[in-house]
Protein backbone atom coordinates (compact mmCIF):
# COMPACT_ATOMS: atom_id res chain seq x y z
CA UNK A 1 0.00 0.00 0.00
CA UNK A 2 2.63 2.03 0.51
CA UNK A 3 4.25 1.91 -2.63
CA UNK A 4 0.98 2.17 -4.50
CA UNK A 5 0.22 6.12 -2.75
CA UNK A 6 3.80 7.99 -1.93
CA UNK A 7 1.33 10.42 -0.05
CA UNK A 8 -0.52 8.02 1.71
CA UNK A 9 -0.07 7.81 5.89
CA UNK A 10 -0.16 4.10 7.27
CA UNK A 11 -0.76 3.53 10.64
CA UNK A 12 0.23 0.00 11.84
CA UNK A 13 -0.63 -1.05 15.54
CA UNK A 14 1.31 -3.80 16.93
CA UNK A 15 1.12 -4.63 20.93
CA UNK A 16 3.01 -7.82 20.94
CA UNK A 17 6.66 -6.39 21.48
CA UNK A 18 8.21 -8.90 19.35
CA UNK A 19 5.91 -8.69 16.23
CA UNK A 20 6.59 -4.18 16.74
CA UNK A 21 10.18 -4.63 17.22
CA UNK A 22 10.30 -7.07 13.86
CA UNK A 23 8.01 -4.42 11.97
CA UNK A 24 10.66 -1.68 13.11
CA UNK A 25 13.10 -2.89 11.57
CA UNK A 26 11.29 -4.20 8.18
CA UNK A 27 9.72 -0.62 7.80
CA UNK A 28 13.92 1.18 8.30
CA UNK A 29 14.83 -1.69 6.00
CA UNK A 30 12.51 -0.20 3.27
CA UNK A 31 13.12 2.58 4.35
CA UNK A 32 9.43 3.08 4.60
CA UNK A 33 8.93 6.75 6.10
CA UNK A 34 4.86 7.34 5.13
CA UNK A 35 4.28 4.12 7.74
CA UNK A 36 4.08 5.29 11.49
CA UNK A 37 3.92 1.75 13.63
CA UNK A 38 2.71 2.41 17.00
CA UNK A 39 3.20 0.22 20.04
CA UNK A 40 -0.42 0.11 21.79
CA UNK A 41 -3.58 -2.11 21.54
CA UNK A 42 -6.12 -0.74 19.51
CA UNK A 43 -8.44 0.22 22.78
CA UNK A 44 -6.17 2.82 23.64
CA UNK A 45 -5.31 3.97 20.41
CA UNK A 46 -8.73 4.76 19.57
CA UNK A 47 -9.21 6.59 22.92
CA UNK A 48 -6.88 9.69 21.46
CA UNK A 49 -7.51 9.30 18.21
CA UNK A 50 -8.10 11.99 15.93
CA UNK A 51 -7.36 10.67 12.55
CA UNK A 52 -10.48 10.01 10.22
CA UNK A 53 -9.58 6.85 7.53
CA UNK A 54 -10.22 6.07 4.42
CA UNK A 55 -9.21 2.21 4.36
CA UNK A 56 -8.83 -0.25 7.98
CA UNK A 57 -7.34 -3.49 7.79
CA UNK A 58 -8.50 -5.49 10.97
CA UNK A 59 -6.05 -8.85 11.87
CA UNK A 60 -6.62 -8.79 15.90
CA UNK A 61 -8.32 -10.55 18.12
CA UNK A 62 -11.18 -12.16 16.38
CA UNK A 63 -13.78 -12.02 19.18
CA UNK A 64 -13.05 -8.60 19.52
CA UNK A 65 -13.95 -7.61 15.73
CA UNK A 66 -17.48 -6.59 16.59
CA UNK A 67 -15.79 -4.11 19.28
CA UNK A 68 -12.99 -2.86 16.57
CA UNK A 69 -15.20 -2.00 13.90
CA UNK A 70 -17.84 -0.16 16.15
CA UNK A 71 -15.04 1.90 17.67
CA UNK A 72 -13.64 2.46 14.13
CA UNK A 73 -17.39 3.08 12.48
CA UNK A 74 -17.26 6.78 13.62
CA UNK A 75 -13.32 7.38 12.25
CA UNK A 76 -14.21 6.43 8.87
CA UNK A 77 -14.12 9.23 5.82
CA UNK A 78 -17.58 8.98 3.67
CA UNK A 79 -16.82 5.67 1.13
CA UNK A 80 -14.19 4.40 3.51
CA UNK A 81 -13.16 0.71 3.44
CA UNK A 82 -12.87 -1.67 6.00
CA UNK A 83 -11.03 -5.25 5.59
CA UNK A 84 -11.10 -7.84 7.98
CA UNK A 85 -9.14 -11.10 7.59
CA UNK A 86 -9.28 -14.23 8.99
CA UNK A 87 -13.20 -14.44 9.32
CA UNK A 88 -13.75 -17.83 8.42
CA UNK A 89 -12.30 -18.95 11.92
CA UNK A 90 -9.93 -21.81 10.39
CA UNK A 91 -13.15 -23.05 9.35
CA UNK A 92 -14.73 -23.45 13.02
CA UNK A 93 -17.96 -21.87 11.55
CA UNK A 94 -18.91 -24.95 10.21
CA UNK A 95 -18.12 -27.30 12.93
CA UNK A 96 -20.06 -28.70 16.14
CA UNK A 97 -17.22 -29.66 18.06
CA UNK A 98 -15.97 -26.82 19.85
CA UNK A 99 -14.64 -25.55 22.90
CA UNK A 100 -16.39 -23.14 25.52
CA UNK A 101 -14.20 -20.26 24.08
CA UNK A 102 -14.07 -21.16 20.25
CA UNK A 103 -18.27 -21.11 20.75
CA UNK A 104 -17.51 -17.41 22.02
CA UNK A 105 -15.36 -16.47 18.90
CA UNK A 106 -17.30 -17.85 16.57
CA UNK A 107 -20.68 -16.34 17.80
CA UNK A 108 -18.55 -12.46 18.03
CA UNK A 109 -17.42 -13.57 14.07
CA UNK A 110 -21.45 -14.12 13.37
CA UNK A 111 -22.00 -10.51 15.36
CA UNK A 112 -19.81 -8.86 13.55
CA UNK A 113 -20.80 -10.36 10.49
CA UNK A 114 -24.40 -9.10 10.81
CA UNK A 115 -23.41 -5.54 11.80
CA UNK A 116 -20.84 -5.03 8.73
CA UNK A 117 -23.53 -6.73 6.49
CA UNK A 118 -26.37 -4.32 7.58
CA UNK A 119 -23.94 -1.13 8.37
CA UNK A 120 -22.06 -1.42 5.02
CA UNK A 121 -22.00 -2.86 1.62
CA UNK A 122 -20.28 -5.92 2.50
CA UNK A 123 -18.63 -8.50 -0.01
CA UNK A 124 -16.89 -11.92 1.80
CA UNK A 125 -13.56 -13.18 -0.54
CA UNK A 126 -13.38 -16.88 -0.13
CA UNK A 127 -9.67 -16.34 -0.04
CA UNK A 128 -7.49 -18.36 2.75
CA UNK A 129 -9.60 -17.79 4.94
CA UNK A 130 -11.55 -15.55 4.41
CA UNK A 131 -11.54 -12.14 3.67
CA UNK A 132 -14.94 -8.94 3.76
CA UNK A 133 -14.29 -6.09 2.30
CA UNK A 134 -16.75 -3.33 3.60
CA UNK A 135 -17.80 -0.20 2.07
CA UNK A 136 -19.04 2.84 4.16
CA UNK A 137 -22.18 3.99 2.32
CA UNK A 138 -23.97 7.64 3.40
Amino acid sequence: MSEASKEAEIISLEKEITRFDKGKDIIKKFNKNNIKLVGIDFFEFIKENQTVFDLVFIDGAKARYIDYIKEIEKYLNKDSIVIADNIYLRNRINRDDLKRSEKRMVKKMAEFSKYIYENFETIILDIGDGISISFKVS
